[in-house]
């Protein structure tokens, strides 16, 4: 067996508008006075979600509720810089959580399930490994796609975010003695991280920065042929 380790986030699919659509979602339902929009609001939550500090280990926070419950405060934090009230900021904060899961909001790439379907005919196993939400195994159900996945690994559930060593470790531990790359959007969490690990990584989507050695595919299908170099193997 051979296995693709993908990202999840910005590589198979994503929320439209993203954290702060949710938070702005989440404010409308509070009823507060104060209107914003997701260009007023990203630029407050460019910190505090736990991938931006993935040198710090949070295997102390074992449940959803747990992992919800502290990024409340990151919410609040957000609302309140971005001129919104303190009793409305706490309101719209709690609610973030249940507008950033519903099931309308979620999509896939266009290239995704026909990359899929190629690659499993050619001997490709798959799993998910993605800096995300404890209900990332719910997402990929929702979006059609979980049953293709052996595993599906979220942040929230190790206690660890990429690129923390830690993550592609537990991983490969799932995976055993097989060959094994992964795929991604981030050159950072998703190839410099896993080729620390002795994992040989691919970035896709997102176009490297100046310098960078990463071997980059605009598109998945762009991916799948390159990956007939290790047909033979």
């Amino acid at each position: 067996m051979r296995y693709i380790v993908w990202d999840f986030d910005g590589t198979l699919g994503w929320r439209q508008g993203g954290w702060a659509a949710a938070m702005v979602d989440a404010l409308a339902a509070a009823a507060s006075p104060a209107a914003l929009t997701v260009e007023v609001l990203r630029p407050h939550i460019q910190t505090g979600f736990p991938w931006h500090h993935p040198e710090v280990v949070h295997t102390d926070v074992t449940t959803a509720d747990q992992w919800w419950d502290r990024l409340e405060p990151v919410f609040h934090r957000a609302f309140i810089a971005a001129g919104v009230g303190v009793s409305s900021a706490a309101d719209a904060a709690v609610r973030v959580r249940a507008h950033f899961l519903e099931p309308e909001h979620w999509r896939l790439f266009g290239d995704v399930i026909a990359t899929l379907d190629a690659l499993d005919t050619r001997g490709w196993s798959h799993v998910i490994l993605s800096n995300h939400a404890p209900e990332l195994h719910r997402i990929v159900d929702i979006l059609g796609i979980g049953a293709r996945f052996g595993g599906v690994f979220s942040s929230a559930d190790l206690g660890y975010e990429k690129p923390h060593p830690r993550t592609y470790e537990a991983v490969r531990e799932w995976i055993g003695n097989h060959p094994t790359i992964m795929v991604g959007d981030n050159p950072v969490a998703d190839v410099e991280g896993p080729g620390e690990v002795g994992i040989p990584a691919f970035l896709v989507r997102r176009e490297p920065p100046p310098g960078s050695a990463s071997e980059f595919h605009p598109g998945l299908a762009d991916l799948a042929q390159a990956l007939r170099r290790f047909d033979a193997n």
